[in-house]
């Protein structure tokens, strides 16, 4: 069934039709293979309901519909289509952008309205070109993900309005996504919380390529704790000093995870980081101990916190800003530089090789006190046995460079190796690395294949796993350049999923793939057009 509204005062009739309707239903239902056309310049009003969309059900919208109670997409489907329309949430209270499915919502705008929006589902807005227009209100992200796709540095605007992300891992963060693409310039993730603007700034001076995406959170900590700076973000471990005592009193009391993902080659960009005074000093029973101008910025990737902590504080606009950055991935929190947090370990990897035998190879970022790394292997992963001592390369023990180091296993076992590095300070401290293990490829049946080859644009990969893994996928041109990395979480048995291949030449690549337990043959691919 279609609906057309033409002109205005078709509409307006259509209007007080529908408003007899809501006036006793509350409610403007969209559904079963509906398609209702808004045409330019016209305006629909749902002035005392909420807009339903069911399944089969579209707004064809080149117009404005204006909605004051609550949205609610179940339509298996957008609800509107793409790049077309605005919709005006304009209710004197709250209302809620939910359903069982994803609205794109093109313009979005809440400014005429009073009371928060909150997210009970995902939503996209933007378009390729439209705004998310906050005005003086707020957005509740509600531990989902509010995605602007419009890849402008203007395609959210406000003037006191904000959006509250704040939500800690256990809830699950609230999050804006941006499209950046291969955009550059300031984007600001309006960031707020209680009367307090917090913005995250993301200032690219250098490309990217690719389709590429940030996405952002922040959250407060609950300072009563003893100690404070808890909950930690997930994946982070700790936030002990260099002698491994805890820092959490010379931390600011907030964390901001940050995932980039989806370029070829990651952009450069300056970071802005905004927090509170009550989140730095003494206030709401917090224990910290910091000098604000020495406030710096520090990231955690999967072993521990890089060093040197980076960037320059204004206690004024209670700002911490880092420049030239090209590695982002992970946590991001602001300790101060008088007490940074330390990492010892960057990376341990464990690869099996032919000759036969297991090449492990680690990275330090920062080394304090550092004597030796013995490396243990194991065949269940449970009772280890000393294989090696590889001396620390750090000068008297201490380097805040990255050093590389390497060992080797000749006689691993027949089916699957573990291994771990037990690391000893000059002073009788010990820490431990993550387990890693290799499987021998001939020993098991796991395979890896990919279709089609040639290919063009999609490539769908194929894997069958003798256990659920994580799996790496790696794409490489013919100079040996890393163009695209892929990581998957598979179960046991056959596993399929597809990539979209980024704009490539004709010509030969190869792709590699590994688990935790394979390494797989490298595979040629020919991309054609």
């Amino acid at each position: 069934m279609k609906f057309f509204l033409l002109r205005k005062t078709l509409l307006l009739l259509g209007f007080y039709f529908f408003a007899a309707a809501i006036a006793s239903a509350q409610l403007f239902t969209l559904g079963s293979g509906t398609t209702l056309y808004l045409t330019p310049g016209t305006d629909l009003y749902l002035n005392h309901g909420d807009f339903l969309n069911q399944p089969g059900g579209v707004m064809d919208n080149s117009a404005t519909i204006h909605v004051t109670n609550d949205w609610i997409n179940n339509g298996g489907n957008a609800a509107l289509t793409i790049n077309q329309g605005t919709v005006d949430l304009n209710g004197s209270t709250s209302q809620h952008i939910k359903g069982n499915s994803t609205t794109e919502f093109n313009e979005l705008n809440i400014s005429n309205g009073s009371g928060s929006i909150v997210l009970n589902t995902n939503t996209n807005v933007g378009g390729t070109s439209a705004e998310l227009i906050l005005g003086s209100r707020n957005i509740d992200l509600n531990s989902q993900q509010l995605l602007i796709t419009n890849s402008s540095i203007s395609a959210i605007t406000h003037s006191s309005g904000y959006i509250i992300s704040e939500t800690p891992p256990a809830t699950g963060y609230g999050s804006i996504g941006w499209t950046i693409n291969t955009s550059t310039g300031n984007f600001v993730f309006p960031f707020g919380s209680g009367s307090s603007y917090i913005p995250f700034t993301f200032n690219i001076t250098s490309a990217g390529t690719g389709n590429g995406n940030i996405v952002v959170s922040t959250f407060p900590t609950i300072t009563s704790n003893a100690p404070n700076n808890r909950p930690w973000p997930t994946g982070v471990t700790n936030l002990n000093d260099a002698l491994s005592i805890e820092n959490a009193n010379r931390v600011i009391d907030r964390f901001w995870p940050l995932t980039v993902s989806g370029f070829t080659t990651l952009p450069v960009a300056s970071l802005n980081f905004t927090y509170q005074d009550n989140e730095w000093d003494v206030t709401s029973a917090s224990s910290n101990v910091i000098a604000e101008g020495d406030l710096k910025a520090q990231r955690w990737n999967s072993f521990g916190w890089l060093s040197p902590p980076l960037g320059a504080t204004n206690t004024s606009s209670n700002t911490t800003t880092i420049t030239g950055v090209d590695s982002f991935n992970s946590v991001w929190t602001l300790v101060d530089v008088n007490y940074p947090l330390p990492v010892t370990l960057l990376s341990f990897e464990a690869r099996w090789e032919n000759e036969p035998r297991v090449k492990l190879t680690w990275q330090t970022g920062s080394e304090l006190n550092s004597h030796e790394f013995e490396v243990w292997r194991s065949e269940d992963g449970n009772d280890f046995s000393y294989l090696t001592t590889i001396n620390t390369k750090a000068l008297n023990g201490i380097s805040m460079n990255k050093i590389d180091y390497e060992a080797y296993d000749v006689n691993p076992f027949p089916s699957i190796t573990f291994y771990k590095l037990r690391m000893l300070g000059q002073n009788g401290e010990i820490s431990y690395s993550p387990i890693r293990s290799v499987k021998q490829t001939s020993s098991g049946s796991a395979s890896f294949t990919v279709s089609p080859n040639p290919a063009s644009n999609t490539l769908t990969f194929f894997f069958n796993l003798e256990a659920a893994d994580v799996v790496y996928c790696t794409l490489i041109n013919s100079d040996g350049k890393i163009l695209k990395t892929m990581i998957h979480d598979l179960n046991k048995g056959t596993n399929s999923f597809s990539e979209e291949l980024d704009p490539l030449s004709a010509g030969i690549y190869y792709l590699q793939a590994k688990s935790s337990f394979v390494n797989f043959k490298p595979m040629k691919l020919m991309v054609v057009h």
